[in-house]
């Protein structure tokens, strides 16, 4: 449930419960007499205070919603950007809670540590792919499942491969005549 749904629920309830405070109160006389002549004021101090009471409650819930739980859910907004690929996404805070602040911060660091890191992730990769690309020998690389990897044309060019088909490693131990290893792969 969100915190405004809630906040709309806890009103709706304090409004019953005033109204039905309202009712026995003014109900509520020595001898059990209804009659709108005998019956109390509605402005009496317990009810002045009941009414305080609410107005502080609903007050200090909207407070808590505007400071705390509106930049949790900005948090989480931007969390899913991140999860989705944007680590470009910064959170300004302008919150006067030292821990939100800090929580923003961290967001914003670690977003940027992960775009390095992915960055570096890939520069290394293509470094690695270029190395294999024109290596003389021909070098294949699996997966622990059997899923290939990388395949440099040299190894294709061995098998007699079109530079398209990316094999698997059973269809690679089988072309090189080494059905054993596609065996032992199986059991293993």
């Amino acid at each position: 449930m969100s915190m405004q749904s809630f906040i709309v629920i806890l009103t709706v309830v304090f409004i019953i419960l005033f109204s039905v405070a309202v009712f026995v109160y003014v109900r509520e006389l020595p001898g059990g007499v209804t009659s709108p002549a005998e019956r109390k004021p509605i402005y009496s101090p317990v009810l002045m205070v009941f009414i305080i009471c609410i107005a502080t409650v609903v007050g200090v819930l909207l407070y808590v919603w505007n400071r705390v739980f509106k930049p949790i859910e900005k948090l989480n907004e931007a969390l899913i950007r991140v999860k989705k690929g944007d680590f470009n996404c910064q959170l300004v805070g302008d919150n006067e809670i030292d821990e939100i602040e800090e929580m923003y911060s961290n967001f914003n660091s670690m977003a940027q540590v992960i775009e390095n890191t992915l960055e570096e992730v890939s520069g290394e990769r293509e470094k690695l792919k270029n190395v294999f690309d024109r290596l003389d020998a021909g070098v294949a690389a699996f997966e622990e499942n059997g899923e290939l990897i990388h395949i440099n044309p040299a190894a294709l060019s061995m098998l007699s491969l079109p530079e398209s088909h990316k094999p698997s490693f059973d269809e690679l131990t089988c072309a090189l005549a080494i059905p054993e290893i596609a065996w032992y792969n199986t059991v293993v």
